[in-house]
C-alpha cells in the first residue's frame, strides 16, 4: 500500500510525501512483518558521504534530499524471497522544478551496506506532486530520494600530438589536443595552441559530460631549431631542421691556358650547410654571363662536386665564376707574323752593285711558331728563312741582293713588296750574269732567328729550303 507522510511543516517545497512498492515474492513465507519508515533528512552521515561520493563519480554534487525510506522486514530474505522491487513515489512539484527534474535520484542502501543509484525515471505531475519510479533488483532496505546537480564543464588537455615531430622549414604539421570535460553537463571549449609562448591558432571544441574530444590544428613553421607547442597544461617539442643552403669553394680551371678551340674543365665543391637534402642550381658565369648550367642534389652536411666543360672560342683573360668562388683562364691567339718596315737601299744601283734589304717581322699572337719566310725577286722566289718567334718577340731580317741585269727588281717579302732600280755602264754586260741573294738574320726585342743563304745563278730554277 502507498504510505503517506506530510513534510510540508519541516519543509513547504517537498510538501506531502508517498511511496508505494511492487514487489515480487518469490515465496509468501510465514510471520512476515514489514515496517516502513519515511523522513526528511538521510538517516545516517556515512550514507550521505555514499551518496556524495557516487555524485562525483558523475560529476555532480548533492544539492538537496528529499526524504529518505527505511523498510524494516522480517521473514523477508533479499534475492531469495524478495525479487525485483518498483517504488513509485512522490515529491512536493516545487522541489522537483527548483532542483530539476532531470536530476531528481533515488539511491538504494542494501543491508549489507552497498550503495547503488538506482535508474530514476520522471512519471508526471500529479496536482502538486512530481511521481517518479525506480527499479530497485533484489530486495528492500533503505532508500532515498535526492537532488544530484551536474558539475559545470571543466576541461582538461589531457595530450598533444604531433603528426610529425621532425619536419623541414615552412612544411605543414597536424597538431591534435585531447580535450577532456570533467564537468556533469556538455560545454564548448575554445583551444590555443601557443608557439614558444605566442598565441598561434584557435580552435572551438564542444565536449560532452565526462568525455573527451579531439581540437585539431595546422601549423607550418619556418625558423629552425626546436620549438613548444602548447594547448592548456598539455606540451609537444616540434623540431625544425635548417633548411638546405649552400657554399661553393675550390673552384678550378683545368688546364688554366689553352689555345682558341681548345677544351677546358672548370670544377668546384658545393656544400649543403643545412640539415635536409636540397638541389643545388649551378650557374657557370664567364665575365659575369651565364653560359652553362646544371642541377647537383646534395644531402644534409655533405659535399659533391660540380664540374663544366667549356670551349675556347676566342683568345684574351677571362674571370669564370660558380656561385661565389671564382678563377681566371687565359685563351692564346695562334701565331700570327706579321711584316713591317720593308726597305732596300740604296733604292737605285748599277748592275753588279750590292743592295741591301731590310724588312721587320713581329709575333702579335700568343704562341710560339716557327715560319718559313720566302723572298722573291722580280716574281721569282729565290731564296727562304726559318724564323722563329716567341709571343709579342720582333726580328729584323737583312738581304744583299746584286742585280745582274739592269731593269726595275719587284722585290717582296711577307706580302710586302718595294722597287729595286737596276742600271749599267757598260751595254757590253750580257745575259749570262750571276744574282747572289745573302740573307742575314737579327735578332730584335730578344727574338732568336736561324737565318741561312742560298745562291744561284740565274739560269737555274731556284730552290726553298
Amino acid at each position: 500500500p502507498e504510505q503517506t507522510v506530510d513534510l510540508s511543516d519541516q519543509e513547504e517545497e517537498i510538501g506531502e510525501v508517498s511511496v508505494s512498492i511492487d514487489a515480487e515474492l518469490n515465496d509468501l513465507p510465514s510471520n512476515v512483518r514489514v515496517e516502513v519508515t519515511m523522513a526528511l533528512r538521510l538517516p545516517s552521515s556515512a550514507l550521505e558521504a555514499g551518496i556524495e561520493g557516487l555524485a562525483d563519480d558523475e560529476a555532480a554534487e548533492l544539492v538537496g534530499v528529499a526524504f529518505s525510506v527505511t523498510i524494516t522486514k522480517e521473514g523477508l530474505d533479499d534475492g531469495t524471497v524478495v525479487g525485483n522491487s518498483r517504488l513509485t513515489t512522490k515529491v512536493g512539484r516545487a522541489w522537483a522544478e527548483r532542483h530539476g527534474i532531470e536530476n531528481v535520484r533515488i539511491f538504494r542502501l542494501s543491508d549489507s551496506g552497498d550503495l547503488t543509484a538506482l535508474a530514476t525515471r520522471f512519471v508526471e505531475f500529479d496536482g502538486d506532486s512530481a511521481v517518479f519510479e525506480a527499479d530497485s533488483p533484489n530486495g528492500l532496505s533503505v532508500f532515498s530520494m535526492v537532488a544530484l546537480r551536474p558539475l559545470p564543464p571543466t576541461f582538461v588537455v589531457r595530450s598533444l600530438s604531433l603528426s610529425m615531430t621532425t619536419v623541414g622549414a615552412g612544411e605543414n604539421v597536424l597538431v591534435l589536443a585531447e580535450v577532456a570535460n570533467m564537468g556533469g553537463v556538455q560545454g564548448l571549449y575554445v583551444a590555443t595552441l601557443m608557439l614558444d609562448g605566442q598565441p598561434e591558432s584557435g580552435e572551438q571544441v564542444l565536449v560532452g559530460p565526462q568525455s573527451s574530444a579531439t581540437a585539431r590544428f595546422g601549423i607550418a613553421v619556418r625558423t629552425p631549431g626546436r620549438h613548444r607547442l602548447q594547448v592548456g597544461e598539455a606540451t609537444a617539442t616540434l623540431v625544425v631542421l635548417k633548411p638546405a643552403t649552400f657554399e661553393v669553394t675550390g673552384l678550378t680551371v683545368e688546364p688554366s691556358e689553352v689555345m682558341v678551340g681548345g677544351l677546358m674543365t672548370v670544377s668546384a665543391q658545393v656544400s649543403n650547410l643545412g640539415e635536409v637534402a636540397g638541389d643545388y642550381d649551378a650557374a657557370l658565369l664567364v665575365d659575369g654571363e651565364p653560359v652553362d648550367s646544371t642541377r647537383v642534389p646534395v644531402g644534409p652536411g655533405l659535399t659533391d662536386k660540380i664540374s663544366f666543360a667549356v670551349e675556347a672560342t676566342e683568345s684574351g683573360e677571362f674571370e669564370v665564376a660558380i656561385g661565389g668562388a671564382s678563377g681566371r683562364f687565359r685563351v692564346l691567339s695562334p701565331a700570327l707574323f706579321i711584316f713591317t718596315d720593308l726597305s732596300v737601299s740604296p733604292p737605285k744601283v748599277e748592275v753588279g752593285q750590292i743592295a741591301s734589304v731590310t724588312v721587320t717581322v713581329t709575333n702579335q699572337g700568343d704562341a710560339e711558331d716557327a715560319r718559313i719566310v720566302p723572298f722573291n725577286a722580280g716574281g721569282n722566289t729565290v731564296g727562304s728563312l726559318t724564323v722563329q718567334l716567341a709571343a709579342g718577340a720582333s726580328q729584323k731580317l737583312a738581304y744583299v741582293f746584286t742585280p745582274t741585269e739592269p731593269g726595275d727588281y719587284a722585290l717582296e717579302v711577307g706580302g710586302l713588296s718595294i722597287t729595286l732600280q737596276a742600271s749599267t755602264a757598260d751595254e757590253g754586260i750580257g745575259s749570262g750574269t750571276i744574282a747572289i741573294l745573302i740573307v742575314i738574320g737579327l735578332t730584335l726585342l730578344g727574338g732568336m732567328a736561324a737565318g741561312f743563304w742560298k745562291f744561284r745563278t740565274s739560269i737555274l730554277r731556284p730552290s726553298v729550303g
